[in-house]
């Protein structure tokens, strides 16, 4: 086996690990951080470090058990470490796993082309691409930590070592269910790949059809069992296509090419969404695909095949916030990006020419993830919460002292209602309630200063606070500055 370690490996572990915990550790700590996901995912590695399923209190009475909202296994084991890391854990978390993922594109070009410039260009082109910032800037998700392990799926099929990449398989369905589906696909790409080695392409042909009875079994079964009555799977939203099987079929009939149509147009019939343009996010995410190695994939087109349910799920959904290059849902794009990418180059005889070919590749990568972070299409897009480079990244409007002082006087136990950004912080505890969901709750903390969601305007967090201060049931218990703690009398 080829010793993989080197200084340049090792320095650019450490860059990285820099940047990433910029944008995510930085976000958590001045309150950049969401009940939506991450006071969800907190709340419920409390419940699972106690013994008992997350009984999903940030999100009731829609759900019971965070399992019938996404079929997510792998935080289970993690979910001890917060005894240490605090409400960090899921963070720490996911920094590590796309560190790690890096690792595993590096072991695996410099064992398939034993080059270690191909390698550490690889690994750097891992690192910069614009689905690793959406991912890192917005909080923690089960399927980054699914994807992170495709690469070293690849190292362990290389090698033939069919048991590893049987545990492989296992570990990233598990993550999520929609992984698993996303897995099928990746298997099935694979099998193209060692089409001449009828050992591994039976395996990974046997593996494909695993995991899509995994995924059916998990949405049609597993998942009803732990939902509210009548609840039925909540990511199911392409209506553009279809609302049920039947429905798809008869859309197909009368217009066959409709599902080429939604890859390039705009299925919400408004051509604006609350102010924004949304006719051209599309076509953004297609650019930045295509300028970030994308184009290659013409010669080894089984990496296209791998990424078919990601783009599916992406252009035909109704929600458009999931069209473009925002948040969690390009993370995917990131190893089947680079894998493909420096496959083909790797290939170029000329060691001068595909060097640069690389190079190129891993500059014209950086400039479209450059420009994603200044500027975009797609909606919602919080810059500040991505801008690792900039000042403004790293202050709030408020003096972030004050909320930590507020939460110190919240005893460890209580019933507690609170605002969005600060819910991840408070989240270890089994009674907590986003704002302004209040019911039993023996505490109320507000910032006036701080993002008002699910309100549209701060004001409205204002109106709440004097309206708190006048009632007969709450009295004010600490004010620091913007920040108000109010308790039940």
């Amino acid at each position: 086996m080829i010793h993989w370690k080197s200084k340049g490996l090792f320095i650019v572990l450490v860059l990285f690990a820099l940047i990433f915990s910029s944008v995510s550790i930085v976000n958590h700590y001045i309150f950049r951080t969401y009940a939506y996901d991450l006071g969800i995912n907190n709340n419920a590695i409390y419940d699972y470090a106690h013994f008992r399923f997350n009984d999903c209190m940030l999100l009731q009475p829609q759900f019971k058990n965070l399992l019938s909202d996404h079929f997510s296994l792998l935080i289970i084991p993690v979910s001890f470490l917060y005894y240490i890391t605090g409400s960090y854990t899921l963070i720490l978390f996911q920094i590590f796993m796309i560190l790690a993922g890096g690792v595993g594109v590096y072991i695996y070009f410099l064992e398939k082309f034993s080059n270690r410039k191909t390698a550490l260009l690889a690994i750097i082109h891992f690192y910069v691409i614009w689905g690793v910032y959406g991912a890192l800037a917005y909080d923690y998700h089960d399927n980054v930590i699914g994807t992170m392990l495709v690469p070293w799926l690849f190292v362990f099929l290389a090698r033939e070592d069919l048991k590893k990449s049987a545990i492989l398989i296992l570990l990233i369905i598990v993550c999520k269910e929609n992984v698993a589906l996303w897995a099928t696909f990746i298997c099935l790409g694979l099998s193209i790949s060692y089409r001449k080695n009828k050992r591994v392409r039976n395996f990974l042909l046997k593996a494909s059809l695993t995991c899509i009875i995994y995924f059916v079994f998990i949405v049609k079964i597993v998942m009803p069992s732990f939902a509210t009555e009548n609840r039925q799977y909540l990511h199911f939203n392409f209506s553009a296509i279809g609302k049920s099987p039947t429905e798809i079929m008869e859309n197909l009939r009368n217009n066959p090419a409709l599902p080429l149509k939604l890859f390039f147009i705009n299925q919400i019939h408004n051509p604006k969404a609350e102010g924004w343009e949304m006719d051209d996010i599309k076509l953004e995410l297609y650019l930045a695909i295509l300028f970030s190695g994308g184009l290659l994939w013409l010669r080894k087109p089984q990496f296209i095949l791998m990424l078919v349910p990601v783009l599916l799920q992406k252009v035909y959904n109704d929600d458009v916030g999931k069209w473009g290059l925002n948040y969690h849902y390009c993370i995917e794009f990131v190893p089947i990006l680079t894998l493909g990418a420096f496959t083909v180059l790797g290939e170029i005889l000329n060691p001068k020419k595909q060097f640069i070919y690389q190079m190129v590749l891993v500059l014209a990568t950086v400039f479209m993830t450059a420009k994603s972070l200044d500027s975009r299409k797609s909606l919602w897009y919080k810059g500040k919460n991505h801008r690792f480079y900039t000042k403004a990244h790293y202050v709030r409007d408020f003096d972030i002292s004050d909320v930590y002082r507020t939460l110190d006087k919240i005893p460890a136990n209580a019933r507690l209602s609170a605002q969005s950004p600060i819910v991840p912080h408070v989240a270890f505890r089994d009674y907590i309630y986003l704002f302004p969901e209040v019911k039993d709750a023996e505490y109320i903390i507000l910032n006036e200063m701080e993002d008002p969601y699910p309100y549209e305007e701060r004001q409205a967090i204002t109106d709440r606070i004097n309206e708190l201060k006048a009632s007969p049931e709450w009295e004010l218990f600490s004010q620091e500055g913007p920040v108000y703690l109010f308790k039940k009398k």
